[in-house]
Order: structure tokens, then C-alpha cells, then sequence
């Protein structure tokens, strides 16, 4: 990037922080009803105003922030894909703007449909099986706010591989989680999230270590001052500059009435190989925040100033630009980038602006029945440091995350919901693109079984594989909602493009989520991949977890 373009971005930046929309708005209170580590479940008294692709908000330190973004809904459910990295509980207060109306007569609920990102993928292994929407007996009462409690939460699962292609091996996962605001009235809040993973019987005995096994994604408390100055400790994601990652240190905010926010932060990066504290990736900035005004549809806006180290030398000196909100009527966007500002190349120091890590989604609902979006995305440094998914699932999500992206979903009529959902990453000389296209049915519920099901379709083609997965996905509930089932089959073919390879696999797979007390839920999961060749692989996930 020449300094020409630096016009540019920092129009990019300032446009952003000058967003905001006019139109006044009524308040419509829902709360979370279930959980997963995929979706959130959120319950209204109706959500007549409600349509897909509109997001939801929460309210922290006394401004509304986007929090979730609705992929499919009931008469009185949303489920929902999270915007922000901090975690959901139970009855967890949710808003939603729009004109309240008088609802219609009840709808027949649909089941989740599958987002954009992973249309046709299988359920990842490591999320407990989530509950697939029915009809509801009744509106949901309003719901109480919890704010000033404790919620905790602890897991223990265990993830079996027993494979033909490798030796059979089982890995135990125990997860806590506590999370409270202002508890007991105090201006004390506390964010945590910790993760222990244990291979029993394993050889490599590095996999065994505290430093491979602990995963802390979140340790932190807060502590604030007034209503608008608050400081924390520990390590924690800022949302309002949350493609940098964890914070390990200091994270000062002031805000200047109720629109403007300043921050700072100090403190250093966790270490990428193993998710640790390193205080040799040392890193501070600032920050300024633009909220929106009290009557305002949703608009949230970041512009920061960072800078990183490796040891005693400079890693990266950058701008960093986020926003989120509705600018327009049925329009949502979300955009975020980086600008590097320091280059250190053979000794020799460059201060030239340099775009290296940009994303921006635009979500427009042109009806209650027809909703359509547009993303593209070239960042470079996303890391996952736990993942479950088979190698069609990790294929799909490796090959498709960079690039443009679009999708569109239409709902014809009752209960059944159709979409298409395309991705394309191109570069100039053609030696890593990717094409993938992917085309849904769902039918809410089916008469006499009163179960959903869905129908799906993926292309995928990149330079060196070409392969098409179809499925089918079958989700009932039973008592009352207490338990739910699914099953799915998936036909895979896979075209090895530079050794003139075929290979075709059948997956059968089923999973069981039962309620077995107050809080307290069994999560079962098998799936067994079978091949052309006679070669098995079967996986057995077993989650129990109890919440507080």
C-alpha cells in the first residue's frame, strides 16, 4: 500500500466514528433460555418485530452493545449467533428495538438453521447437542433481570476417536466458568473461563504438560470507579477492540457522558504455541469509543492506536478500526481493520501504511421473508486452539474464511425456510483459490412426527481438491423439550485433483441432549465415517455439565 492510500484509510476510520442513525425506537426486554457453544437461545413475549438477520443487544456499564445476531425464530425464540467473545447464561437480559405491534396468531417454530459460515457441517464435537425449537405452550412471562449475580458454570466431557486410520484415543475436557456483574450490588465483576484438557495413557507425554493441557481463555476481574471510569485486571477480550485477542494486564475506560469512551491498555499477548503468559510480547495503546445516543438505533464505533513487541524490538505499530451497528432501517454492518505503520526489513525501518488484516459484513433484510448478506474477509491471524471437527468440516472452514462471501435465505411460506450461501478467495496468480457453494432446505415441522428436518448441499473446489457432501438432518423433541434428538447422514466425495484420486465416505451420526435436573444436562454425540476402502472411524462425545 502506498502513502496515497493513507487518504483513504483514515476516511475508512472517521467515517466510522461519525455513523449514527436518527430514527427513535422501543425497547422490547427477552432473555436467554438455553445456551450452546454455537448458538444462543433467546425467549420474548413475541417476536412479531423480530425478523432474521436483525441483532440483539445487552446492556453493560450503561450502553447498549450489539451481542447477537439472529439466524432463524420462532413465535416467541431467536436463536442466535454470538458478536461478542464474552460468554451467555441463562435468563440473561437481551434487548431488542423495534415497534412493538400486536402479535399475529402463534407460529409453528422452526428449527436453527444452519448460518453461512457452516451451512452443511456437521454439529462440532465439542458443543453439546443443541435443542432443536418447537411449538411453545406459552409467552414467556417477562423475564426477571439477574444483573448483580454470580453464574457459574462446570463441565467434564470426553472426546473417543476409534479409527481404522489411527490409534484409538480419548481426550477428558473439564471446563469452569464464572461470570458476574456487580456482584452483590458491589462495583466488582469478574470474567473466567478456564479449560483442562487430559490424554490418558498417552505417549507423547509434551500433550500431558500443564503448559499444553491448561487453557485459560479468560481471568479477570473489574473493579468500577462510578458509572463511567472502571479498570481491569487480568486476562480478558475487550469487545470494543476484539480482533487484537486477550489483553494480559491493565484495561483502564473513561467515559465522557454517554457517547464517548477513552481506554487504554498495558500488558502483554499470550504466547501462540501454547495459549500462556509471555511477558517478552509486551503490548500497549489507546483507544477512543463512540456510542450511540439514547434513542438511536444501535451504532458502536473503535478507533485505537496499538503497539506490539517481541522482546526489547518493536512487532507491530498499527491503527485498528471496528464498528458495528444499524445505520439504516433493516440494514446491519460490521467492519474491522488493521493498518500497519512500522516495517522493520533487513535493518531498515519503513513507516509506510500497510492494509494487513480487514473484514466487513453487511446484513440486509428486505422483508420478514426474505434476507440477504455480503462479507469479505482477508485476516490473517485467527488461531483455534481447540477444535473437534472431522477433516470435511475442517476443510470446509480452512477453505472458505478468506475471501467473499454471500448469502440469502428465503421463507416462502410456513415453516419452510430455503437459502444459498456461496464463498470465493482469489488471488492473482490462482494458486490458493477457493469456490464453495452451499444450498438448504428446511422443513419446520413435519406432520404426524412433528419433527424437523433438512436437506443440504456442498460444492467445494480449490487447487488441489474438488468434493461434494450432501446431507440429511432429522431433529425431534421429546417430554416437553426435555430431550432432544437428531440424526443425519452425509454423502461425501472428495476428487484429489494432483494425484488423480477418488474417494467416497458415508457418515451416520446421532446425538441425545437430556435435562436431567435444574441446571443440570447430559449431552450424548456419536458419529462413525465409513469409506470405499472399508475403513471405520467412530466418535463418541459424552458432555455432562451443571450450571449455577
Amino acid at each position: 500500500m502506498k502513502l496515497r492510500s493513507l487518504p483513504a484509510i483514515l476516511l475508512f476510520c472517521l467515517s466510522a466514528l461519525s455513523l449514527n442513525a436518527q430514527n427513535a425506537v422501543d425497547t422490547i426486554p427477552g432473555a436467554v433460555s438455553y445456551v450452546s457453544s454455537r448458538n444462543v437461545y433467546v425467549k420474548f413475549p413475541s417476536t412479531h418485530h423480530i425478523a432474521i438477520g436483525d441483532t440483539l443487544f445487552i446492556e453493560k456499564n450503561g450502553t447498549r452493545q450489539a451481542a447477537l445476531l439472529v439466524t432463524n425464530k420462532s413465535s416467541v425464540s431467536c436463536v442466535c449467533a454470538p458478536l461478542i467473545p464474552e460468554k451467555f447464561n441463562l435468563n440473561d437480559p437481551v434487548l431488542s428495538f423495534g415497534k412493538k405491534e400486536t402479535p399475529p396468531e402463534k407460529d409453528e417454530t422452526e428449527p436453527p438453521k444452519q448460518q453461512a459460515d457452516d451451512a452443511a457441517i456437521v454439529k462440532i464435537p465439542e458443543e453439546e447437542p443443541e435443542p432443536t425449537l418447537q411449538k411453545d405452550a406459552s409467552p414467556a412471562a417477562k423475564p426477571k433481570t439477574r444483573r448483580n449475580q454470580l453464574r457459574a458454570q462446570l463441565s467434564a466431557a470426553s472426546y473417543s476417536t476409534f479409527s481404522d486410520y489411527q490409534d484409538n484415543n480419548t481426550t477428558m475436557r473439564y471446563a469452569f466458568v464464572l461470570k458476574g456483574d456487580k456482584i452483590n450490588d458491589s462495583r466488582f465483576s469478574t470474567d473466567n473461563y478456564i479449560v483442562y484438557r487430559h490424554i490418558p495413557n498417552a505417549r507423547d507425554s509434551l500433550r500431558n504438560t500443564l503448559g499444553f493441557a491448561l487453557k485459560i481463555y479468560a481471568l479477570s476481574g473489574k473493579y468500577n470507579f462510578s458509572e463511567n471510569t472502571s479498570l481491569t485486571l487480568g486476562r480478558k477480550i475487550n469487545p470494543r477492540i476484539s480482533s487484537i485477542g486477550a489483553v494480559d494486564g491493565l484495561q483502564f475506560e473513561q467515559g465522557f457522558g454517554k457517547r464517548l469512551v477513552a481506554g487504554a491498555i498495558a500488558g502483554s499477548r499470550p504466547r501462540l504455541g501454547d495459549y500462556g503468559v509471555d511477558f517478552s510480547l509486551m503490548q500497549g495503546g489507546i483507544y477512543l469509543g463512540l456510542n450511540p445516543k439514547a434513542k438511536d438505533r444501535y451504532s458502536q464505533t473503535t478507533l485505537a492506536f496499538m503497539e506490539q513487541h517481541n522482546g526489547s524490538n518493536i512487532d507491530r505499530r498499527f491503527i485498528y478500526s471496528q464498528y458495528t451497528g444499524e445505520p439504516l432501517k433493516n440494514l446491519n454492518l460490521f467492519g474491522s481493520m488493521e493498518v500497519d505503520l512500522y516495517e522493520k526489513v533487513h535493518d531498515e525501518v519503513h513507516n509506510k501504511p500497510r492494509l494487513t488484516n480487514f473484514y466487513a459484513m453487511v446484513r440486509y433484510r428486505f422483508s420478514r421473508k426474505l434476507d440477504a448478506a455480503l462479507a469479505y474477509d482477508n485476516r490473517k491471524n485467527i488461531i483455534f486452539y481447540e477444535s473437534y471437527k472431522n477433516f470435511i468440516d475442517q476443510l470446509i472452514d480452512q477453505e472458505t474464511r478468506q475471501g467473499l462471501r454471500a448469502s440469502i435465505n428465503f421463507r416462502p411460506i410456513r415453516r419452510l425456510t430455503v437459502g444459498a450461501h456461496s464463498s470465493w478467495r482469489f488471488q492473482k496468480n490462482q494458486a490458493n483459490s477457493a469456490k464453495n457453494l452451499n444450498a438448504y432446505i428446511n422443513y419446520s415441522n413435519i406432520p404426524g412426527i412433528h419433527a424437523a428436518v433438512s436437506l443440504s448441499g456442498t460444492f467445494l473446489e480449490t487447487s488441489y481438491i474438488r468434493s461434494t457432501n450432501f446431507g440429511l438432518r432429522l431433529n425431534k423433541n421429546f417430554w416437553n423439550g426435555k430431550i432432544g434428538s437428531e440424526l443425519y447422514y452425509r454423502n461425501l466425495n472428495y476428487q484429489y485433483l494432483q494425484i488423480e484420486k477418488t474417494k467416497r465416505q458415508h457418515m451416520l451420526g446421532a446425538s441425545l441432549s437430556w435435562r436431567l435436573f435444574k441446571g443440570l444436562s447430559l449431552y450424548l454425540y456419536a458419529e462413525n465415517t465409513f469409506d470405499d476402502e472399508n475403513y471405520d472411524n467412530l466418535r463418541v462425545n459424552t458432555k455432562l455439565m451443571q450450571r449455577f
